[in-house]
């Protein structure tokens, strides 16, 4: 069993580093949108994201994609 939890550990290192290599490109897609009086959220690209957790892992994935892109709007709407 610790071997099982070392390894949960280092993947929950990697999902928090590509999290937040993910935030960093949301703030500056946030900061291009704004510039150009552009919405900040784009119901196409977002179904399409959904599909492909979803497809991938089920209600489960579409569960964690919604949160992803709530806090991603989120740091959108917040960044200057």
């Amino acid at each position: 069993m610790k071997v099982e939890r070392e390894k949960v550990k280092e993947i929950d290192l990697e999902i928090v580093r590509l999290l937040c290599e993910r935030f960093f490109l949301v703030a500056m897609i946030g900061k291009k949108k704004r510039l150009h009086k552009k919405s900040i959220i784009d119901l196409d690209v977002k179904e399409q994201r959904k599909q492909l957790y979803e497809r991938t892992l089920g209600s489960y994935g579409a569960a964690i994609y919604e949160e992803i892109h709530k806090q991603s709007v989120k740091i959108q709407d917040e960044t200057d």
